[in-house]
């Protein structure tokens, strides 16, 4: 089942703009970060290539979106340090 911006999502593009200027400030914590990121989200973007119905993808983008949450929050936790 496709649907509007699904590989968008899936590559991760709204990230690509602040992954670049993060790799132009430090290239090693840049490629760092787009590893763990896309580590965090490979099991919700494998159901979102999978997904059959409409169900599947509300509980896909669901599930992505709390892992980014979880994955910005650990991020600033460190920021803060």
């Amino acid at each position: 089942m496709d649907f509007s911006f699904k590989s968008e999502i899936v590559n991760l593009e709204a990230f690509q703009p602040v992954l670049n200027e993060l790799k132009q400030i430090d290239a090693n914590m840049g490629e760092n970060i787009e590893k763990s990121l896309r580590a965090a989200v490979s099991e919700s973007h494998a159901l979102l290539k999978a997904e059959r119905s409409k169900e599947q993808l509300q509980l896909s983008l669901m599930k992505e979106q709390l892992i980014i949450q979880a994955q910005s929050s650990q991020y600033l936790i460190l920021l803060m340090k």
